[in-house]
């Protein structure tokens, strides 16, 4: 079951409360995708917890906050996160 978010009356997105992802950083050295991740304490054996959702309005890529391993929260794209599927 999900929920709706408004964003800025525009828009709705739903996605699952306790979404997981884990990071594999997109690599890509004629147009790097910033933040990454692994440069800003996130760590790539690690599972975390989606906490939001961002999809600004000029583009298709989309945004996940997440909490990395010194408690800050970033948004993170889309293109250096992978689901991580859970024991079903």
């Amino acid at each position: 079951m999900g929920e709706d978010w408004e964003v800025s009356g525009l828009m709705s997105i739903a996605f699952t409360p306790g979404l997981r992802v884990r990071v594999a950083q997109y690599e890509n050295a004629a147009r790097p995708v910033a933040p990454l991740p692994l440069l800003n304490g996130f760590d790539e054996y690690a599972i975390y917890i989606v906490l939001g959702i961002h999809i600004p309005d000029s583009t298709s890529e989309c945004y996940l906050l997440l909490a990395n391993d010194r408690d800050e929260l970033w948004w993170i794209s889309n293109r250096h996160l992978r689901v991580e599927r859970g024991e079903e």
